[in-house]
């Protein structure tokens, strides 16, 4: 009994597995302290804060999204499934940027 029940939960897990995970809209992950704003089309706040060294930030939100980073050096932006170039911002000063780019 026990190898049947073991047999009917396989084809579960491998139909699990077989879809395509849905590339999410926005993923940051940071490399320093980087304080941060994200806001989408309304104006709603979708981020506002402080992100830590090795923390990552995942958001969905109706674009245009519009970003205030505040270190955009410390932050690695991929916004479906592509990663953004941020190597323009290394000025040292706060990056305002909104995606998709135009």
């Amino acid at each position: 009994v026990a190898s049947s029940a073991a047999t009917a939960t396989q084809p579960a897990a491998d139909t699990a597995t077989s879809e395509p995970a849905k590339v999410p809209q926005l993923k940051m992950s940071f490399t320093a302290d980087c304080w941060l704003d994200v806001k989408d089309a309304k104006g709603k706040t979708l981020f506002s804060g402080l992100k830590k060294a090795n923390d990552e930030l995942v958001l969905e939100g109706p674009e245009p999204l519009k970003f205030i980073i505040g270190a955009p050096m410390a932050v690695n932006i991929e916004y479906q499934g592509k990663s953004i170039d941020m190597s323009r911002y290394n000025n040292g000063r706060t990056a305002r940027l909104s995606l998709p780019q135009e």
